[in-house]
């Protein structure tokens, strides 16, 4: 081999072995003319193209860049190198620009040789080469990172996705546990309990305004806080934590250093916590407490989504405390008619309707035990003057008061009921003959000769009963204790018959 083909191909290599080893194609271009140049001793080396041009050898800032273009172009041409004088020049093609030519400028009165010129082919054609292997290597890199960049959008939507579908699958077992009337205390520990399963904090806590010290919020249910942690997060501030301020704020609260918080709960910033976030929680459209989570690990940051998810449960909390408040005042309601319906609004005292049931049971239950029950009919004496004279409102209190004191001389088991205006009936049961019915009248007679303070003046009254224990059933029994309460009245008052 001819020593200026050795030549050559030594030089071919070593630019193959300079421009292979850079990782983009800006870098293969900067050593590839820069090579060039050394490689054929010339003092200026350019790749040019129809809209770019790299050189090296002129000074910054003043590289000719229409010049090189015009100079490529030729086949054979001279080019003014700056305080260097001229420079015979040498282009090759290069496909990879449009329009493109390797190009080098050497100040030296003898043109470039025919090996020098293969020289140049060979490297344009490598530096090609090279950089059409780099944009092949930078385009699969792009595209990889594009799949893996959408493999992990795909990951988190996924995630997302099981998220939130967790996420309704809890508030639906919520909502129907609601809707089923389950224990509040039960519906609130699962609150927490998912919230932090969903969000992943180790603490939660549910508090509510302390109905009888609006300063004060009182740990309803929680999650994580046991022992001596709990006891001493059992009451604080209503403006203290994340969660007093979501209270006082009406809105969500995120702290994401808790340590340096205004007002942090002390015991929570003892055990550590690094980052809390709370949301209000309300009944009946005010607030009424909060549902905060805390993390112990630092750089907890709450994303969007979480803050949307504890919303979601303080909402639900809401509905939860709502709807035992709205039952609760159903069932109160509901107990207050049944009773209004059964009891005289006056005296508080059975009415005619309760006795007639209570009578009825307890002839029934008489007859399969075997034992008696009897009616005492009672009707107060003088009651009409007493109304007149002093007025309804001292007689509704005499009629309370008389009540009262014919309850007191009375067992458990018997009842006692106001029929309407001054009249009484008692239901006595497991009584073996009359005899003891007509004792209890007499108890009863007794019990009203004292007077009844309740205005300035004392008042007197005296009572008519009728006894009775017999007859077929509530309606005859009533009738028949009537009928010998008027016996009573007809013979003198205040006694019985």
């Amino acid at each position: 081999m001819p020593a200026e083909t050795s030549w050559s191909t030594q030089q071919l290599i070593e630019f193959l072995a300079s421009i292979t080893a850079v990782a983009d194609e800006g870098s293969a271009i900067r050593e590839g003319v820069q090579r060039a140049a050394e490689a054929l001793e010339a003092e200026v080396g350019a790749l040019v193209g129809a809209d770019t041009v790299y050189a090296v050898g002129f000074p910054r800032g003043r590289t000719p860049q229409q010049t090189l273009r015009e100079v490529s172009a030729t086949s054979s041409a001279t080019l003014d190198i700056p305080d260097l004088g001229t420079a015979m020049t040498m282009a090759a093609p290069f496909d990879e620009l449009p329009g493109g030519r390797l190009m080098v400028a050497r100040v030296s009165d003898l043109p470039f040789s025919p090996v020098e010129a293969a020289l140049l082919r060979g490297m344009a054609r490598v530096l090609g080469l090279a950089i059409r292997s780099l944009r092949v290597l930078e385009a699969e890199r792009t595209l990889r990172q594009d799949s893996e960049r959408q493999a992990a959008e795909n990951a988190g939507l996924l995630s997302s996705l099981r998220d939130r579908q967790e996420l309704l699958e809890r508030l639906t077992r919520i909502q129907r546990s609601i809707a089923a009337r389950a224990p509040l205390e039960d519906v609130l520990e699962a609150i927490v309990a998912g919230a932090a399963e969903l969000l992943g904090d180790e603490i939660v806590g549910l508090r509510r305004i302390d109905p009888d010290d609006p300063e004060t919020l009182e740990l309803l249910a929680s999650f994580g806080l046991d022992g001596e942690l709990r006891a001493r997060c059992a009451r604080v501030g209503v403006r203290e934590g994340a969660g007093g301020r979501a209270v006082t704020l009406n809105r969500l609260v995120v702290e994401h250093n808790y340590q340096s918080a205004t007002s942090p709960v002390q015991p929570i910033v003892e055990a550590g916590v690094v980052a809390a976030m709370a949301a209000p929680v309300h009944q009946d459209g005010q607030v009424v407490g909060s549902l905060t989570v805390a993390s112990l690990q630092p750089g907890r940051v709450y994303l969007p989504v979480e803050q949307e998810i504890l919303t979601a449960f303080a909402e639900h909390t809401s509905l939860a405390l709502t709807d035992a408040r709205t039952v609760a005042e159903l069932r109160h309601a509901l107990s207050t008619a049944r009773h209004d319906a059964l009891h005289d609004g006056l005296t508080a005292l059975p009415n005619r309707a309760m006795l007639h049931d209570h009578l009825a049971k307890a002839l029934r239950r008489a007859r399969r035990q075997g034992t008696g029950v009897a009616v005492l009919f009672l009707d107060l004496d003088g009651f009409k003057h007493v109304n007149d004279s002093l007025g309804h409102t001292v007689g509704d209190r005499l009629l309370i008061a008389v009540a009262q004191r014919l309850r007191g001389c009375l067992r458990d088991e018997d009842v006692i009921a106001r029929l309407g205006g001054d009249e009484f009936a008692i239901v006595l049961t497991r009584i073996e003959d009359t005899t003891e019915a007509e004792r209890v009248a007499l108890r009863l007679i007794d019990s009203l000769r004292d007077p009844f303070s309740l205005t300035p003046r004392e008042i007197t009254i005296a009572a008519s009963i009728g006894v009775t224990a017999t007859g077929a059933g509530p309606e005859e029994l009533l009738r028949n204790a009537d009928l010998a309460m008027y016996e009573a009245k007809a013979s003198g008052k205040g006694c019985f018959r």
